[in-house]
């Protein structure tokens, strides 16, 4: 029995939709989120503005440095495993921190 191309082509697709779509949701985010970061900081909003510029750059920067160890080392399991592992322990952080003891 054949597996029909589209279907195999499925998961990996919407892995990349996703992918992409976290640059532009996470600066979304950023940028409705700078009226609170203003007031929690008591600093103006014009002040606050330069986070955007700073996020952009991070992120700018970050892609660079990804897709040299990327190109070099290729998709081992170990970064894998690394970042799988990192995210239910900041989960876990998070959820404490904001816990009344």
């Amino acid at each position: 029995m054949t597996e029909n191309p589209v279907c195999a082509l499925a998961p990996p697709i919407v892995f990349l939709g996703f992918m992409a779509a976290m640059g532009p949701l996470s600066l979304s985010i950023h940028v409705k989120s700078i009226p609170q970061i203003a007031a929690s900081l008591d600093a103006p909003y014009a002040s606050s503005k330069p986070t955007v510029s700073a996020f952009l750059l991070t992120f700018a920067v970050s892609q660079l440095i990804v897709g040299r160890l990327s190109d070099r080392f290729g998709r081992s399991p170990f970064p894998v495993i690394l970042g799988g592992s990192r995210a239910p322990t900041g989960h876990r952080g998070h959820v404490v921190g904001h816990c009344s003891l």
